[in-house]
C-alpha cells in the first residue's frame, strides 16, 4: 500500500458524506426509509475500511513504523468521529420495544451490570436492536484484536479510547443494548 493510496475511493467518499449529512440532520432527514439507507452506507463503507485497513495486524504495525500519518489512525480518527458527531450510526434503537426495559440498578454506581441480561424473545421489531449489537459486536471484536498486537501499540491508546466511546454512544441511547454488549465483550 503506497503513501498516496487513498484512504476512501471517491465515490465510497462521497456516498458516505452524504449518507453522514442525512443522518447528521435527524430532524430534516426525511423518511425513515431515507434513513436507513443512509445508515447501511455508512455501515458498509465503514466495514469496507475497517476490513481493509485494520485488519491485517502485521499491515498495520508495518504501516505504523513508517514516516507519515497511518492510514489505521486516519481510519481511527473517521470512527471517532461518526461516534462523536453520529452516534446513529452505531445505536439507533428510537423506540426500543417494551420487554427492552433497562435492569434495575445495583446500588453500586453502575446500573445492572452485575445482573444477567434477561432473555427476549426475537420479532420483527427488534431487527434494528440486533443489527446494531452486531454491528457494534462486529467493530469492538476487531478493536480488541488491535489491543492484543504488541505491534500496534502505538495506537492502543486511541483504539481504546474508540471503544470506550462506541459503549457510552450504546449506553447513552439504550441501557439494554449497552449491557448486552458488556455482557458478550467482556
Amino acid at each position: 500500500m503506497s503513501s498516496k493510496e487513498p484512504v476512501v475511493s471517491a465515490a465510497s467518499y462521497k456516498a458516505l458524506q452524504a449518507a453522514l449529512a442525512v443522518l447528521k440532520d435527524t430532524k430534516s432527514a426525511g423518511t425513515q426509509q431515507r434513513e436507513t439507507v443512509a445508515l447501511k452506507t455508512c455501515r458498509q463503507g465503514i466495514c469496507q475500511q475497517v476490513n481493509e485497513r485494520l485488519t491485517d495486524l502485521s499491515k498495520v504495525s508495518a504501516e505504523l513504523a513508517k514516516d507519515g500519518v497511518p492510514q489505521c489512525v486516519v481510519i481511527l480518527n473517521f470512527l471517532q468521529f461518526c461516534v462523536d458527531h453520529c452516534p446513529l450510526i452505531y445505536a439507533n434503537v428510537r423506540y426500543p420495544h417494551p420487554h427492552h426495559q433497562s435492569p434495575p440498578g445495583n446500588g453500586e454506581g453502575l446500573p445492572g451490570l452485575s445482573q444477567p441480561a434477561e432473555p427476549r424473545p426475537v420479532d420483527s421489531q427488534d431487527a434494528e436492536y440486533h443489527v446494531c449489537k452486531g454491528y457494534i459486536t462486529w467493530l469492538l471484536s476487531r478493536l480488541l484484536r488491535i489491543l492484543a498486537d504488541q505491534g500496534c501499540v502505538e495506537i492502543h491508546e486511541q483504539t481504546r479510547k474508540l471503544m470506550v466511546s462506541l459503549l457510552q454512544a450504546a449506553k447513552f441511547k439504550f441501557m439494554q443494548l449497552f449491557h448486552e454488549l458488556i455482557s458478550e465483550v467482556c
